[in-house]
């Protein structure tokens, strides 16, 4: 009993910050050399959240799928889907109108093909690692930069991963 009570005090005071986060969908363009990619993400709401000195923390599940093209000269495929999931990290600071904020990312991801380009990616499943800077303007939109790195971690002979820089444009409701 005496864990309990800490926990559901500090489980009331998340509460405001849970209520003030929403489900997002962001927008994201990327480049690792000649390959570009487009793609679509879905952030749900947190299912973790607190306040750290006007820092606001969460924790939140995301869904995302996007298309690669390889634009390049070397022989091999030139386009390949990818499906993944991760959970998000997430920093923002004040509440004021122009918020920064700090993303991280990990998670899974699925491609249709362990070829793109001159990358052999050696299998179709991949671990995603992901960093990102931004600004939240007003309660509703974001603009950011993240940065994604995708690799099979060496459970496969080949493992080429991809390193990708992005422009992200997020938007919640």
């Amino acid at each position: 009993m005496k864990r309990l009570v800490p926990a559901l005090i500090a489980a009331c005071l998340s509460l405001p910050v849970l209520a003030q986060d929403k489900n997002a969908m962001s927008a994201f363009y990327g480049q690792d050399g000649d390959i570009d990619r487009y793609g679509l993400s879905w952030r749900f709401k947190p299912f973790w959240g607190d306040v750290w000195g006007g820092w606001h923390a969460s924790l939140s599940p995301e869904i995302e799928a996007s298309y690669l093209e390889y634009n390049g000269r070397h022989p091999g495929n030139d386009s390949s889907g990818e499906l993944g999931g991760l959970v998000r990290f997430r920093l923002e600071r004040g509440v004021g109108a122009m918020r920064p904020y700090l993303d991280l990312g990990l998670g899974a991801a699925g491609f249709s093909d362990t070829r793109l380009g001159n990358k052999k990616l050696g299998s179709a499943f991949q671990f995603t690692e992901q960093i990102g800077l931004g600004v939240s303007i007003d309660q509703t939109w974001s603009i950011g930069y993240r940065f994604s790195h995708y690799s099979n971690a060496g459970i496969a002979s080949e493992n080429d991963g991809l390193s990708l820089h992005h422009v992200v444009l997020e938007v919640k409701f």
